[in-house]
């Protein structure tokens, strides 16, 4: 495997570390957080230690390239929760100031690996202008909820716990906690 013949498709894939401790034995990752960065080729196949050996570059520089080609070829998407809802039924949902939004890609497939583009997070917090909430919805999106001084982030990691055991698939669950984007400091804290 030539780094030229597969440059242009690697991407990565932002993964639950406590939920994929097998997945994790055998690829190499990065760690972040509870989360863990592997590397994948045109979605569907993930890089191997000796994959990475043959292409002769270390871990943090094809990690540089995957963020890049993953940001350009998965551009992120940050819209209101109503947004989402009115794509999905059809149906018109309103309201002056949404409390809660969705960030993940254009394609909503590993959509979770946004939490990683250059600046993303702090285009938001100038959006909302605001410290937020982050909700590991999935693998494929995160929730965005705006801080209000109203909800804590205990309150939101059992809605987390609570809809990992009872809404997703084992290869779809990122994290059992809520995290918070402080947005002076540029800082999520876990």
């Amino acid at each position: 495997m030539e780094l030229a013949a597969i440059k242009d498709r690697l991407i990565i894939k932002l993964i639950g570390r406590k939920y994929q401790e097998e997945l994790l034995k055998q690829v190499p990752y990065f760690a972040y957080m509870d989360l863990a960065v592997i590397f994948m080729l045109n979605e569907k196949e993930i890089l191997t230690h000796d994959q990475i050996k043959e292409l002769g570059m270390s871990k943090e520089q094809l990690l540089q390239i995957a963020i890049e080609n993953t940001e350009y070829f998965f551009p992120a998407v940050f819209v209101t929760m109503e947004e989402v809802l009115s794509e999905l039924t059809g149906e018109s949902f309103e309201s002056e100031k949404s409390s809660m939004y969705v960030l993940s890609n254009e394609r909503k497939y590993l959509g979770a690996a946004t939490l990683l583009y250059h600046n993303q997070l702090r285009k938001i917090g100038e959006k909302l202008k605001r410290d937020f909430f982050i909700l590991p919805s999935s693998i494929h999106e995160l929730i965005i909820i705006p801080h209000e001084g109203d909800t804590t982030k205990e309150e939101l990691t059992k809605m987390v716990q609570e809809v990992n055991e009872t809404q997703l698939a084992a290869e779809d669950l990122l994290s059992d906690h809520a995290y918070f984007y402080k947005r002076n400091e540029n800082l999520i804290y876990p």
